[in-house]
C-alpha cells in the first residue's frame, strides 16, 4: 500500500488509540504465512522488544507500507538502523531507522483460520526462514512456477 506522512500519522493514530490496526495483506513476499487479501493485525511495539523473527510493518524509503521479517540492528554513526527481509525475497530491505516502524504482527486472518505469531507453528516457521536462507529461494521458485510472481 503507497503512503505518505498523513496515512502514517493515521496508522499509528489508530494503533495506540486502538491498541492495534487490522490491514488487508497485498503482494507475495510473506508467502505463505502472509496471503494475498490475509488480515493482518499489527499492534504497537517498542523496537527494544523486537526479536529477530518478528514480522514488522514499517514505512519503506521508497513510500509504501511493507510488513517484512526482523533480521538486525545495525549502528551506523549514531544512527541505529533495522534490517528486514520477506520471507520470499532473496535480498534485505534498505536499511530503516525506528520512526519508520509501526507495529509488529499479531496474527493473520486467513479464509478459514487464524495464525498467531506467538504459537508453536509460526514460531518454527519463523526459525525456518532465519536458519534456512536458501527455504526463501525455494518459496521464490515455488511461486514463480504458480505463476503468482514473475522471475
Amino acid at each position: 500500500m503507497q503512503a505518505d506522512e498523513g496515512s502514517l500519522r493515521l496508522i499509528t493514530k489508530v494503533i495506540i488509540e486502538k491498541g492495534f490496526i487490522d490491514i488487508p495483506a497485498e503482494g507475495t513476499s510473506m508467502f505463505p504465512l502472509i496471503g494475498q487479501g490475509d488480515i493482518c493485525r499489527f499492534v504497537s511495539c517498542e523496537t527494544s522488544m523486537l526479536k529477530r523473527g518478528d514480522v514488522v510493518l514499517f514505512l519503506a524509503p521508497s513510500g509504501p507500507f511493507v510488513a517484512h521479517r526482523y533480521y538486525k540492528t545495525l549502528t551506523e554513526g549514531n544512527r541505529t538502523l533495522y534490517m528486514f527481509k520477506g520471507d520470499t525475497n532473496i535480498s534485505f530491505d534498505e536499511p530503516i531507522v525506528r520512526e519508520q516502524i509501526i507495529g509488529r504482527l499479531e496474527f493473520v486472518r486467513k479464509a478459514k483460520r487464524t495464525i498467531y505469531t506467538a504459537r508453536l507453528a509460526a514460531n518454527l516457521w519463523s526459525f525456518l526462514i532465519l536458519f534456512f536462507p536458501w527455504s526463501s529461494q525455494l518459496l521464490r521458485v515455488h511461486l514463480i512456477r504458480k505463476g503468482r510472481l514473475q522471475s
